[in-house]
């Protein structure tokens, strides 16, 4: 551009002299006029030639200014869209990585913590049932005093539950709902550490399976106990939750037409939603 306004110059600069030149040529010998009208047409000879010369030099360089700005605005167009699409290509390789990581860490926690989670269960399975509170002791008492049996190992309430239902479902209700939430306490750890880790990895199913289908004793396996937790949601209404283990897990969508001890787990569930329900309430009335 530099170049090119030094030749516009050199050549309105070019024709002026020539103009100049060829008007003194024309007039050699004559002395100035004093007539003002002479210096008019000389004006007017000038504006003519000269003039239009650099009008016609700057509207040039105007165009040619303008469409350098215009593949200047272009350029800079282009170079936007091109650190647009990198930061596409950035932003799509951190959640590459992101998500790579995180099935990493789904695999790893699961193969050193899953094992310990279902260690613990089958410890806790294996135990007596330990009132923790009045009203886990209220349920308990009442079951003592039917079977006449002062030992009630876990696994026996959880997996029996059909037989003790009806005594269980005569307590008082927040009764009921601190029993069952002290009974299941390590299966709801294990059932929600496997949904929070199959919604990363879903391949973990099978991994899982291989503990869950192992047996506990000689009648059941642990998928016996989860079933008697997912029933027991559905009953208290978390049907979402409950949900996740239909389609992450195969487990089971209803529980309703089985007369055995899932249904037992989900009238008891029923009556707790009971309780979580006058909970709820009573928490949005405070917040009011």
């Amino acid at each position: 551009m530099k170049h090119l306004n030094k030749w516009l110059v050199g050549v309105v600069v070019g024709v002026a002299v020539i103009a100049i030149v060829l008007y003194i040529w024309n007039f050699w010998g004559r002395p100035p006029s004093e007539d003002p009208s002479d210096w008019a047409h000389f004006a007017t000879y000038l504006s003519g030639t000269v003039g239009v010369t650099a009008v016609v030099a700057t509207l040039f360089a105007f165009v040619k200014t303008l469409g350098q700005q215009q593949a200047l605005i272009d350029s800079q167009e282009e170079m936007i869209e091109s650190q647009k699409t990198q930061l596409s290509l950035t932003r799509s390789q951190l959640e590459l990585e992101k998500e790579r990581r995180e099935i990493e860490l789904a695999y790893n926690s699961s193969f050193t913590i899953f094992p310990m989670l279902m260690d613990s269960l089958k410890k806790d399975l294996d135990q007596d049932f330990w009132a923790a509170s009045e009203r886990e002791k209220e349920v308990l008492d009442r079951v003592v005093e039917e079977f006449r049996n002062y030992d009630f190992l876990n696994y026996d309430l959880i997996s029996d539950m059909e037989d003790y239902a009806s005594i269980i479902l005569s307590c008082n209700e927040y009764s009921v709902y601190e029993f069952a939430d002290g009974i299941f306490l390590k299966l709801d750890k294990i059932y929600a550490f496997m949904l929070s880790k199959l919604k990363i990895e879903e391949g973990l199913k099978s991994y899982y399976e291989s503990y869950l289908l192992s047996n506990y004793n000689h009648a059941t396996t642990y998928y016996h106990y989860i079933y008697c937790y997912h029933a027991y949601l559905f009953g208290c209404g978390e049907t979402d939750y409950a949900n996740l283990g239909v389609s992450l897990l195969d487990l089971p969508k209803d529980y309703q037409e089985n007369r055995d001890t899932y249904h037992a787990w989900l009238t008891i569930g029923e009556k707790v939603k009971k309780v979580k329900e006058g909970v709820k309430a009573s928490n949005e009335q405070k917040a009011r």
